[in-house]
């Protein structure tokens, strides 16, 4: 644990550290996540903590995109379900107009 911690401190002393890090992982919570993956052994390189990361925003993005897709269908079967009960009163106050 304490190589790890110290493996990271020097990382983050290293100039050509800063270069390697991608720029979608230069934000609070992904420097946060990263070192949390290293420092609990879920990851043994820096390279290794980057993929998985990556792989974890990867399947947040596409979570929020079917939970977007899951809204509009809700939406869309609420609004078509109004319709029929809409066309349903409409029909039998017309066959009562005949009766």
């Amino acid at each position: 644990m304490n190589q790890v911690i110290r493996q990271l401190e020097t990382s983050l002393n290293n100039t050509h550290y800063l270069v390697q890090v991608p720029p979608e992982f230069c934000f609070p919570q992904a420097v946060y996540r990263l070192e949390e993956l290293l420092v609990h052994g879920r990851a043994d390189s820096l390279k290794e903590a980057m993929n998985m990361l990556d792989t974890e925003m990867h399947r947040k993005r596409i979570k929020m995109s079917q939970d977007e897709i899951l809204k509009i269908q809700n939406q869309t079967l609420a609004a078509a379900r109004e319709a029929s009960s809409a066309d349903t009163a409409s029909l039998l106050s017309a066959f009562n107009l005949f009766n």
